[in-house]
Formats: C-alpha cells, structure tokens, sequence
C-alpha cells in the first residue's frame, strides 16, 4: 500500500471541504485558518504565522496583503520590534472568528 499517495489523497480532501465551509463566509480556507490562529492569539506577529503555516514570508506576505485590502486584518509595525509586523483582527474578522 502507498501511504504516501493516502496521505496526499486525505490532504486534498481536508483542504476541498475546509474552502467549501470558508466559502460561505466568503473566505478561502487559508484565510480561515489565519483567522482562527490570529483570533486565538487575540495578535500576532507576521513570523508566527510563518511558522505556524510552515510557509515562507512572502507566502505569508501575500495573503496578509489580500486579507488586509479585503478589511480582515491590520498589520501595525511591532511595538515590541519595530522590524517586526503585528497583526490584528479587523472587527469584521472577529465577528467571523466566532464563527470559523
């Protein structure tokens, strides 16, 4: 038996049903895991999402932007490191955390 080919088929899966379920609150499912890992936090830094993802900081970047520009997040400069970025939950984000 191929565990690796099951273990991508069950991924695939995972993944279909998390963006259709973000789908009705017109999220991917990407953004709905932020959502919910920012949420718990109540803020975060940029690089924790990195690393909670396993993604790289452009990837990261990238969907910070387009949650940003879609009023779901805010990115202030750290107060803690200034070459660090926070990251916050937009009120609209926090009404779908609950939800998510």
């Amino acid at each position: 038996m191929d565990y690796g080919k099951l273990v991508k088929l069950a991924s695939n899966q995972m993944s279909k049903g998390m963006d259709a379920h973000a789908k009705k609150y017109g999220l991917t499912g990407t953004q709905m895991s932020i959502i919910d890992f920012i949420g718990d936090q109540h803020a975060c830094l940029q690089r924790d999402i990195e690393q909670e993802f396993n993604i790289q900081r452009s990837t990261a970047t990238v969907a910070l932007q387009r949650m940003e520009k879609a009023g779901l997040v805010e990115r202030v400069i750290s107060s803690k490191d200034a070459r660090q970025k926070e990251v916050m939950l937009t009120p609209k984000a926090e009404g779908l955390h609950e939800m998510v």
